[in-house]
């Protein structure tokens, strides 16, 4: 289970502090759209209908599952889970995916 070590190694060294209710683990919480982003930031014209909403996909630990719709806290920054999903590596879970977005974008209204 080699893969399993590098992950946790990998969550160790390059995660984030990540807090769920009262819960705190590490995990890696990356942009999704950083091109679109960036773009925006330059001033550059997207038409309106093709701006995505601002994403973030979540890498976290599989002993600590993000349900829909629940608020994790990281960086100060509150954030919303939109999906959520386990991943395997030989029919066991290896580690948790998830969509997340800014809390205050209000995505459920």
């Amino acid at each position: 289970m080699e893969i399993r070590k590098e992950y946790r190694w990998f969550l160790d060294h390059y995660g984030s502090r990540i807090k769920l209710g009262e819960d705190s683990f590490k995990a890696v919480l990356l942009p999704a759209n950083r091109t679109t982003m960036g773009r925006r930031e330059k001033g550059d014209y997207i038409p309106a209908g093709q701006e995505p909403r601002e994403e973030y996909i979540y890498i976290g630990p599989v002993e600590h599952p993000l349900p829909v719709d629940a608020v994790v806290e990281c960086g100060g920054q509150e954030f919303v889970v939109r999906s959520s999903m386990e991943v395997l590596f030989e029919d066991a879970p290896l580690y948790n995916r998830a969509i997340l977005m800014p809390a205050e974008d209000k995505p459920w209204q």
